[in-house]
Order: C-alpha cells, then sequence, then structure tokens
C-alpha cells in the first residue's frame, strides 16, 4: 500500500513555492506559466496511484481549461486549491456564478 506521500502531488508557482513546507510529498512542481502547468497537471493524471492533485490559486487559474478538457476526455482527479501567500481571493459571487452558469446550461438543453 502506497504511503499518503506517494498519493499527493502539488503544482505550485515559484513565489508561493517559497513558503510552503512538503518535504514529504514525493511530486513537487514548480512552474512559471499557464504552459507549465498544463504539461505537469497531464503527466501528474497519468500516474493511476495518485488521488490528491494540490495547487496554488494562481495554478488553478492556469489549468482551469485543462481541467475542463481532460475531465471531457475521462480524466478525474481530486484537485484541491491553496490558498496563496497573500491569503484567499475575494470569491463573493463564486456562488452566485456557479448557479447562473447551472441555468445557462439547462436552457441550452
Amino acid at each position: 500500500m502506497l504511503s499518503l506521500e506517494n498519493q499527493v502531488a502539488v503544482i505550485t508557482d515559484q513565489q508561493t513555492a517559497e513558503y510552503l513546507k512538503l518535504e514529504k510529498i514525493k511530486e513537487k512542481h514548480v512552474v512559471k506559466n499557464a504552459v507549465e502547468a498544463g504539461k505537469n497537471l497531464r503527466s501528474l493524471l497519468k500516474n493511476s496511484y495518485l488521488s490528491l492533485i494540490l495547487v496554488t490559486e494562481r495554478v488553478l487559474e492556469w489549468i482551469k481549461p485543462s481541467i475542463q478538457e481532460l475531465m471531457k476526455n475521462g480524466k478525474q482527479a481530486v484537485i484541491v486549491s491553496l490558498t496563496g501567500k497573500k491569503g484567499p481571493k475575494e470569491e463573493a459571487n463564486t456562488l452566485k456564478e456557479l448557479i447562473n452558469k447551472t441555468i445557462e446550461e439547462f436552457k441550452k438543453k
């Protein structure tokens, strides 16, 4: 049985990587842009032993298009966003946006 450290991966930007203490996690990837982040995500999803991928808020923004594409193609993973050094982004309208998006998708059907 794999240890938890072997089932978790992290994709982070350089700024956040400098203050994160992740010594026990084996799969750590520091990326500089959306292209690198997308490549790392695709690579990690090929590893069937991974159960959790942690990403920073900046990286999450970079990989959103890749996540949608990969999910359409049957790839699945639990991806969790870590709060950046400056704290969480303001997301006051998140629930409202989600509801509106759901309604729009329903109207298309």
